[in-house]
């Protein structure tokens, strides 16, 4: 069965590619796959660096991903974040009867399709009904699988998601909207005015009607992509469509091949471990907001480390409009490569 998504010529003119949709997105992607019984050569090299199980919060992301699912929808709650603290200061903030109903809204439909409710699902209802804040109960949940799941490998990622947004862009940029549809993944084909989506989809028919479509790559998303509606109280939101974008064999080995890459031991004895992931955050070219998100930290202690790396004659920066955009110097080059 195939999943259609009908653009209008309005919704095509609002079609927008994110290079992420924030930490805790991704972190509940990864939780998905953790959870599902296939196996990915890829993804499987992140699966056996896991050191720990999950303790407190597991079963409430157990819940979240419905056994393998696509995940409940706290994405348009959250809308694109920059940091983990982000995304969970913005389930903290959400309205109480949102963050309930879209927990309960897969119960529902359980029930209309007379099969069970997960037992995990059925559970966090139930304690999200009992607080006064379920958005926190969410949130910290959350917050807690990225820094299990993903914190040790984040740069790396961002840089990667990173790399795979300029590509694409490239793409709409010289080929147009229309070719970069036809070529997001081998799961999807653009038959005009229709995007295909086959395989075991979660849907049939969408209709934009005018709101657009926002793309977001996620490297956890091994086969098929996701799309989540947005909430009319939000005003004219887009429709969001994750597809994925799992790294090649290459690249998962310098993903995931170690909590901290050859370049980043090195380096850290030269540099100091943070700055020394901050020249490696910056092997491709980001502003002082995009490196703070990729090694995990605020916007001004993101700016000090390059000011830093820019004494050092590793980096230069240059001002581009209200942002500094950074980039490796020959020498951070040199340098960087020579460690690895």
């Amino acid at each position: 069965m195939a999943g259609r998504i009908h653009l209008t010529a309005d919704d095509l003119a609002r079609v927008r590619i994110a290079p992420m949709h924030g930490p805790l997105s991704e972190a509940l992607f990864a939780t998905t796959w953790q959870v599902r019984r296939g196996r990915h050569p890829v993804l499987d090299l992140w699966r056996s660096k896991l050191r720990a199980r999950p303790h407190e919060w597991g079963s409430t992301l157990l819940a979240l991903t419905q056994g393998g699912r696509p995940p409940v929808d706290v994405f348009t709650i959250m809308g694109q974040t920059a940091d983990a603290d982000e995304g969970r200061q913005r389930l903290i903030a959400a309205d109480r009867s949102r963050v309930l109903g879209e927990l309960e809204l897969p119960a529902e439909h359980c029930a209309r399709t007379r099969i069970p409710v997960p037992r995990e699902l059925a559970a966090l209802i139930r304690a999200a009904r009992a607080t006064s804040n379920p958005g926190q109960l969410v949130g910290d949940a959350l917050h807690a699988s990225f820094e299990h799941l993903l914190r040790p490998h984040w740069p790396r990622i961002v840089a990667y998601l990173d790399s795979q947004h300029r590509r694409r862009c490239k793409v709409m940029a010289e080929q147009g909207i229309e070719a970069l549809l036809d070529n997001l993944h081998s799961s999807m084909r653009w038959r005009s005015p229709v995007l295909e989506v086959l395989g075991g989809t979660h849907f049939r028919d969408i209709y934009p009607a005018g709101r657009g479509l926002l793309l977001v790559p996620s490297i956890f998303l091994p086969d098929r992509p996701v799309v989540y509606h947005p909430d009319f109280r939000d005003g004219p939101q887009p429709y969001v469509l994750f597809f994925p974008a799992a790294p090649d064999v290459l690249d998962s080995v310098r993903l995931f091949g170690g909590e901290e890459s050859d370049a980043g031991r090195g380096l850290g004895a030269l540099l100091g471990h943070t700055r020394a992931a901050a020249l490696e955050a910056l092997g491709s070219e980001c502003t002082t907001s995009q490196l703070a998100a990729r090694i995990g930290t605020s916007p001004a202690t993101a700016s000090e480390h390059a000011s830093v790396l820019r004494a050092a004659g590793l980096i230069i920066s240059q001002r581009q409009g209200k942002s500094v955009l950074h980039c490796l110097t020959t020498l951070g080059e040199s340098l960087l490569n020579r460690d690895a």
